[in-house]
């Protein structure tokens, strides 16, 4: 288990609820079925980009320990 620094928690479960928040928010303004194909096509465009960004993540075979 990793422990943050008091001062990096923040309040717990903020981040789930904002989440959930726009999740809900972009279901509601363009329907269920775009907002879900929206947030996978945005998670692959991030990917792909960080690969363009950071080819020397790419090689990476392991992480050491």
């Amino acid at each position: 288990m990793v422990l943050a620094a008091p001062r990096q928690r923040g309040i717990p479960g903020t981040s789930n609820q904002l989440g959930a928040f726009e999740s809900g928010l972009a279901a509601a303004l363009i329907g269920t079925v775009p907002a879900v194909l929206l947030g996978g096509l945005g998670t692959i465009a991030v990917a792909a980009l960080w690969m363009v960004l950071f080819p020397e993540l790419r090689r990476i075979r392991a992480f050491e320990e």
